[in-house]
């Protein structure tokens, strides 16, 4: 039988989790998959679940490895999966029985490299939809380079996947990779329906409010984005969705991340620097226009140095 899709389950510290992932992933309606499942060297009892499953299921494939960090245990699964496209799901996260059928099928009708669907973001309080296609580009490749650059929300043709992983010792290395997936093909399509639930928990490091050294990796990436696509020729073809990701994720998402920090100025001031020097007219963005008045608002601020403002505004979010 062949594999249609591989998918590669990092796992470390998540063994409260870690039944609810993979079963979510063995009960899925497509049934030619493999999981590999990477234990990244978690400290708990994960490993006896994950044994669990490999003895239950022949499809789940376990594999053990020293600390690496998520980039390193997704990098150690691409290289062994042996599916026609990868897909990803991080272990304290689930999705829906159909995803992969649903989303293999888009692939093969369409003779696409990438497919994306939505993603509900799943609170203890509430949840709400992020839409992988958002409707606002001209085309497919432009809408999702724009798109939020959540790995598993996609699968991605494994020839491709193996030549570009992932960088390891890094924050924001979702961001670094996906965009740029769309200088190497445009054979890039969207499925309109939220499969993958990213479940959200205290202590995530993107939530964490102390001052790390990693949230400055946030300015490297952005530029590693903008050097990719002008070394392939494509930036002046796609300069204003790479300025509106620049706009969500420094100018909106990296200030509200950076607002309420000790020793905050500095970080802000780079968003501004970088902003400027990158993308002057970045309010006249077309996708900007197009966006929510909270999500303009929130830019607009930021622009104009309203931290306090924000900094209450963040907290009823």
């Amino acid at each position: 039988m062949s594999i249609k899709v591989s998918i590669v389950v990092p796992v470390y510290g998540t063994e409260k989790y870690l039944r609810k992932c993979l079963d979510s992933l063995v009960e899925q309606t497509l049934k030619e998959i493999e999981i590999l499942v990477v234990n990244d060297g978690s400290p708990d009892n994960s490993q006896a679940i994950i044994e669990e499953y490999e003895r239950k299921y022949k499809n789940v494939r376990g594999f053990v490895k020293e600390n690496g960090g998520m980039s390193d245990a997704r990098n150690y699964g691409i290289v062994r999966a042996e599916g026609e496209y990868i897909g990803f799901i991080d272990s304290d996260d689930y999705v829906e029985p159909d995803m992969y059928a649903q989303m293999y099928e888009k692939a093969q009708n369409d003779s696409l490299d990438i497919v994306v669907c939505d993603t509900i973001a799943e609170y203890p309080s509430h949840s709400y939809v992020m839409k992988g296609y958002l409707g606002y580009a001209e085309n497919d490749v432009k809408d999702y380079i724009i798109a939020y650059p959540n790995p598993p929300a996609r699968i991605i043709k494994a020839s491709l996947m193996k030549e570009h992983l992932f960088r390891k010792g890094v924050w924001y290395e979702d961001l670094e990779l996906m965009p740029v997936f769309a200088v190497y093909t445009d054979k890039i399509g969207f499925v309109k329906k939220p499969f993958y639930y990213y479940v959200q928990r205290e202590g995530s490091i993107m939530h964490q409010l102390k001052y790390n050294a990693h949230l400055e990796d946030l300015f490297e990436v952005m530029q590693n984005i903008i050097d990719a696509f002008k070394e392939n020729g494509v930036y002046k073809k796609y300069e204003k969705e790479l300025e509106y990701l620049a706009i969500t994720h420094l100018q909106r998402s990296g200030i509200l991340r950076y607002v309420n920090l000790e020793s905050a100025e500095p970080l802000l001031e780079r968003v501004h620097v970088m902003m400027r020097e990158n993308f002057p007219e970045w309010t006249k963005n077309p996708y900007l226009k197009q966006s929510s008045w909270k999500f303009r608002l929130v830019c607009l601020l930021g622009k104009w140095k309203q931290y306090r403002v924000l900094s209450f505004l963040k907290g009823l979010m």
